[in-house]
């Protein structure tokens, strides 16, 4: 169970999770839209033994800070890394969409209805199969008084030992910002629920020299987290645009399906080919984008009072 709440002494200063996003060097302080429950401020999550929460990134592929209050411990598992073609150490692993629908069941499974199945958190899948998909699965026991801080586009999940009350909250650093415009939601019956945040206002802030191009719809790009032979099959669409092998409206239909679903259209692959995942050069996963977050999580242990 979760609700809109949270255990913080509104007087305390130091490490108050519900007044993170409210102060004037957060990220978030700088969104003009809704104040969200669980995302600008706390929300608390009650288990018993044994409760789950099943495979997603959250909303917006934000960081996440999770801290129990009153607590048995609680194991929580990450895919950060991929072993299955050569990849950047600590990158997220994108295979872990398609695992979880190459695994589903063919017969009327959401998997086929969804290609961002994972987003609606309805999916535990065995860490097991995960690395058996070249998929590097990391474990953390968290304990009383340990708090958890969730990267951007790290799939996670975990199960609770026993009762447990946590308090998380989302939260955003500047380096975040291309993430959140690039996030990529879903088309099922579900997209409506797609929490999303009016980039607008942070782009202003932190991507100024961008704001005009992105207020105006042209600043296109691709996720952060993309595999390289994604963004040489793109560069590769604009030079068959630019020779006259593609039209303006069929670019069009490129660009609106690597947005929202992250792969080039059917009608594209099968006329011109996309290079597999696997084949990409070593060295070359991204070198020309700027450094961005390991995707996984780390914990401290936070001192005790009195």
């Amino acid at each position: 169970a979760d609700v809109a709440a949270t255990l913080f002494d509104p007087q305390q200063k130091v490490f108050n999770l519900n007044k993170m996003n409210s102060r004037p060097e957060s990220v978030l302080s700088h969104d003009s839209g809704p104040r969200l429950a669980g995302i600008h401020t706390s929300y608390l999550f009650l288990g018993m033994w044994r409760s789950t929460f099943s495979w997603h990134v959250e909303d917006m592929v934000i960081l996440s800070l999770l801290s129990p209050c009153l607590t048995s411990p609680r194991t929580c598992t990450a895919s950060a890394t991929c072993t299955a073609g050569p990849r950047r150490p600590g990158t997220w692993c994108r295979p872990a969409r398609p695992t979880c629908r190459s695994v589903s069941p063919a017969a009327s499974s959401p998997a086929l209805a969804c290609h961002n199945l994972l987003r609606n958190k309805s999916v535990i899948l065995q860490p097991e199969l995960l690395e058996a998909n070249g998929i590097t699965v990391h474990r953390l026991l968290q304990e009383e008084r340990q708090a958890v801080a969730v990267f951007p586009s790290a799939y996670h999940a975990g199960f609770n030992h026993g009762f447990n009350i946590a308090e998380a909250v989302n939260f955003g650093t500047a380096r975040w910002v291309e993430y959140g415009k690039r996030a990529h939601g879903c088309q099922c019956d579900d997209k409506d629920n797609f929490v999303t945040i009016d980039m607008g206002p942070l782009v202003a802030r932190f991507q100024t020299e961008r704001s005009a191009e992105w207020t105006a719809g042209r600043d296109f790009g691709l996720h952060p987290e993309d595999p390289a032979f994604l963004h040489r099959a793109y560069t590769r669409a604009q030079d068959r645009l630019q020779a006259g092998e593609i039209t303006e409206e069929q670019m069009e239909a490129v660009k609106e399906s690597v947005r929202t679903l992250g792969c080039f259209p059917s009608w594209y692959e099968e006329r011109f080919g996309v290079e597999p995942a696997g084949k990409a050069t070593p060295g070359e996963d991204r070198d020309a984008l700027e450094e961005n977050f390991p995707a996984g999580s780390f914990r401290t242990a936070l001192p005790r009072s009195g």
